[in-house]
């Protein structure tokens, strides 16, 4: 009896043993060995021009692609190689001729993933008017970003773009935007969107793109982009310069100088004329009043005095007979009168 029994427990602890043991090296195997397959990525068309279409092919969530294949009609047409590993990749395709496109991607171990649903282009011949961009700034320092489309079709699905650009020899070189940076579908009673202005990083000027599309019976129509629109980063006030001159202020001040000297000067004149009336009004006065008493202690009293000695014929006709004053005015009592 002992000796089954240690049998039997030797048994059953080499049975546990075993399968702990399987048990760890299935984890082990089942974190170290890769799918065969990855899940299929998503394949889009985000904005259009005239005669070219961008599409994007983005991996899921979590998964990174080494290299991202473009199919049209089963054959690749385009590749992607990053050998860091990315999650998306662009593709400008040409339009025309239609065709069926999908995509798929590999990873740094060599693993593809499955195809995604194909995607049809959209092949309208004629774009919509393009839209008009502008930056808007309130009292308060906000800048927004304002789309205008055609107002023959209200409701429309608005998106903005940031550009990206190369710098060469000749400035930047725009190149064809890809993702949204934002998207609005407006009421049908507007045909324009506001956007914030996204926030920019750097002092250089970043470049804004803007498209709205219409769903016009079962499709989709999109208009033609928005002429680019370079908005700079605010700066604050700029010092005054210290190294050079101002010659517009220093003009500017001489100015205000020479008009001042000419407006004092205009008012002591008129001044000095004012003062010359009043003492000259004041002079005439002095003078009426001067003669006025000159006048009346000046009085000469006339007197005539007939002769007494004339006979009746003589006393009848005295208009011959000289009249004599009694006195002048150079006259005294002590003069004696003659007559």
């Amino acid at each position: 009896m002992l000796i089954v029994c240690i049998d039997s427990c030797l048994s059953l602890w080499m049975y546990t043993l075993l399968c702990s043991a399987l048990q760890h090296w299935n984890r082990v195997l089942s974190s170290t060995i890769t799918p065969r397959v990855l899940p299929a990525p998503e394949l889009k068309q985000t904005t259009r021009t005239r005669d070219r279409v961008v599409l994007i092919c983005q991996a899921p969530e979590g998964h990174l692609g080494t290299n991202f294949t473009l199919f049209r009609d089963q054959k690749p047409v385009a590749s992607v190689v990053n050998q860091h590993g990315t999650e998306t990749a662009q593709y400008t395709v040409t339009v025309g001729g239609g065709g069926l496109y999908c995509c798929l991607y590999q990873n740094n171990h060599g693993v593809y993933s499955g195809f995604s649903q194909y995607l049809t282009l959209n092949t309208q011949q004629h774009m919509l008017p393009a839209p008009t961009l502008s930056l808007q700034e309130d009292a308060g320092g906000v800048r927004r970003l304002a789309c205008t489309g055609s107002a023959a079709f209200p409701g429309s699905v608005f998106s903005l773009y940031q550009v990206p650009y190369q710098v060469d020899g000749g400035g930047p070189l725009l190149l064809l935007p890809t993702d949204p940076t934002a998207t609005q579908r407006i009421p049908v009673t507007r045909h324009h969107a506001v956007f914030p202005l996204p926030v920019q990083e750097g002092p250089s000027a970043t470049w804004y793109r803007c498209q709205y599309t219409v769903l016009l019976g079962q499709d989709w129509s999109f208009s033609e982009h928005s002429q680019p629109l370079a908005v700079s980063t605010p700066r604050g006030p700029t010092p005054p310069s210290t190294t050079g001159v101002d010659w517009p202020l220093v003009l500017g001040s001489i100015s205000a100088v020479v008009m001042f000297c000419c407006a004092l000067a205009l008012v002591g004149v008129i001044a000095y004329r004012k003062v010359q009336a009043v003492a000259k009004e004041k002079k005439k006065r002095e003078e009426a009043q001067f003669w006025t008493k000159v006048r009346a202690k000046d009085h000469v009293v006339d007197y005539t005095l007939r002769p007494v000695s004339l006979d009746c014929q003589d006393w009848a006709d005295t208009s011959t007979v000289p009249r004599t004053p009694l006195w002048n005015a150079l006259s005294t009592f002590a003069t004696q009168i003659s007559l």
